[in-house]
């Protein structure tokens, strides 16, 4: 997944303005819908990953102790951390979250 997250650089170039317009390069991007989606899909990954290490760095859990209490791998819990973690079982993230102390609760979104 590092191809998805956005490296400073890329960050500074989207935010730039043009000359022609007051839309950011991201902005123009943003209106194409399978780029929306592509972005979107990255996006909601990155959010997972970065959840995943936040919980375990807020509740000093190691990658060992958090695959030993789920009943997975710690290459799955890395995987999972970094993003890399690719049909991954709903299984698998189900025992991770709930050993982190939360539950999977599906929040109905519309797509444009």
């Amino acid at each position: 997944m590092p191809e998805q997250i956005i490296s400073n650089e890329l960050k500074r170039v989207f935010i730039m303005k043009t000359k022609h317009t007051n839309k950011s390069t991201f902005d123009r991007m943003i209106e194409d819908a399978k780029w929306k989606a592509d972005f979107d899909k990255g996006y909601e990954e990155f959010l997972l990953s970065e959840f995943i290490c936040e919980q375990m760095e807020s509740n000093n859990i190691t990658v060992r102790d958090l695959a030993h209490r789920a009943g997975v791998s710690p290459t799955t819990i890395q995987n999972m951390r970094s993003g890399n973690a690719d049909n991954v079982k709903l299984k698998t993230l189900l025992s991770v979250l709930h050993e982190l102390g939360f539950k999977l609760n599906p929040v109905a979104y519309r797509s444009h």
